[in-house]
């Protein structure tokens, strides 16, 4: 947390950064200041909620947190949540990968920065702020259930 403070201190007036940080940035008491603070200063621009296993040795996920000082007029108070966990390419058993179809579908989704469900949303900062500054991604961009394929007896299938 105390990098990702001195990377904002170090950011030009009108800069703006992508920065990877554990999963754990998005919720909880402990990094609750430095959430709050990025939020109602409107330096968020974007959260990317990744899948395990992407960095070597390490199965924890981790999320793309990009911070803008200079957000466009159509962006502010409002942050997009992508939720990328299914834009995953399996390298070895234990270890991810992005593809370039992957990484282009994140890319396009920030650039658009529209709703796209169920893989993105723009939340207001008022959203936000109504879930204690809280930012995880499923909380605002929720999976669809699964389908429920209905259940045929074998015997009903065929005869014996």
């Amino acid at each position: 947390m105390l990098s990702d403070q001195h990377m904002l201190a170090s950011l030009k007036p009108e800069g703006s950064m992508a920065v990877v940080v554990p999963l754990a940035m998005l919720f909880g008491r402990p990094t609750a200041p430095l959430r709050r603070l990025l939020l109602e200063d409107d330096l968020i621009e974007c959260v990317v909620r990744l899948g395990p296993r992407l960095f070597h040795e390490t199965a924890i996920p981790a999320v793309i947190l990009v911070v803008n000082r200079n957000k466009p007029i159509e962006r502010q108070g409002k942050v997009l949540l992508v939720d990328s966990r299914d834009e995953l390419t399996k390298r070895s058993s234990n270890q991810n990968t992005l593809s370039t179809d992957n990484i282009s579908r994140i890319v396009h989704a920030f650039r658009r920065f529209q709703d796209d469900d169920p893989f993105c949303r723009v939340v207001s900062i008022d959203e936000i702020r109504t879930n204690d500054h809280e930012l995880t991604v499923p909380l605002y961009v929720p999976k669809p259930p699964p389908i429920q394929a209905d259940v045929v007896p074998i015997s009903d299938l065929c005869s014996i």
